[in-house]
This record gives structure tokens, C-alpha cells and sequence, in this order.
């Protein structure tokens, strides 16, 4: 993994100058904008090291997730139709167990509990 940049940053802290008073002139002021901008430069830098490691932290995930895809196999189980989901979460609705529900509509339980899981994420029933 390419190391963050802030790890080798270093914090410094700035006095401001007085508003008024001694220590309050215009030299004063101008080295502490000249201390401001080159702590500006120094942090845009980072976030521009930064930027890059992201950029090819992203390549490198779209990468994987390609590789990924290419192993995973083709196919699988259908998804389970309308009609029947309908059924499962009308069941459900109505306060029978997920058992009971699987075998009025003739699916397994494990059916059951996905179309239930789905419910739950839409926030229809609890």
C-alpha cells in the first residue's frame, strides 16, 4: 500500500502578529502572509500526492473488481417471480412465520427469508 503523505507531514503553528502595539507593523504582517503561503504550498502539495494515490488506488480497484467478475461464475438461480414474492410478503405481512410462508407458497425458507431481507430494506414491514 503507497504511504500517505500526511504521515511525513510535520504540524508548525504560527503566532499572528499583534493588531496593534509593538510587533504589530507591517513587516510583521507581511512575513506572517509569507509564512501562511508557504504552509498553503506545503498542504496543496500533500493533497495533490494525495489525489494521485487515490486516482491509482481507484485504477487499481476497477482492476479487481474486473478480475473478480471474470471469475465468478455465469449463471445462477433465477430470481424468485412477482408473483410469488408477493405472496411471501403478504404472508408476512399478515404475521405468519417465515416457515409457514415457505411452504404455502411452495418455496424453501431460505426464499422466504431473502424476500423478506428485501422488505425489511425497502422498510415496508419489520
Amino acid at each position: 500500500m503507497k504511504p500517505d503523505p500526511i504521515s511525513e507531514a510535520t504540524i508548525t503553528s504560527m503566532k499572528r502578529p499583534a493588531w496593534r502595539g509593538p510587533g504589530s507593523g507591517k513587516d510583521a504582517w507581511i512575513g506572517y502572509a509569507s509564512a501562511l503561503e508557504d504552509a498553503n504550498h506545503v498542504a496543496f502539495g500533500m493533497v495533490d500526492k494525495q489525489s494521485a494515490i487515490i486516482i491509482e488506488l481507484q485504477a487499481e480497484i476497477e482492476l479487481l473488481r474486473g478480475q473478480i467478475a471474470s471469475r465468478k461464475p455465469k449463471g445462477g438461480r433465477p430470481r424468485t417471480d412477482d408473483k410469488t414474492a408477493a405472496r411471501i410478503e403478504a404472508a408476512l405481512a399478515g404475521g405468519m412465520s417465515q416457515r409457514k410462508a415457505a411452504r404455502l407458497c411452495g418455496v424453501s425458507a431460505m426464499t422466504v427469508s431473502r424476500v423478506a431481507a428485501r422488505v425489511a430494506a425497502r422498510g415496508a414491514v419489520k
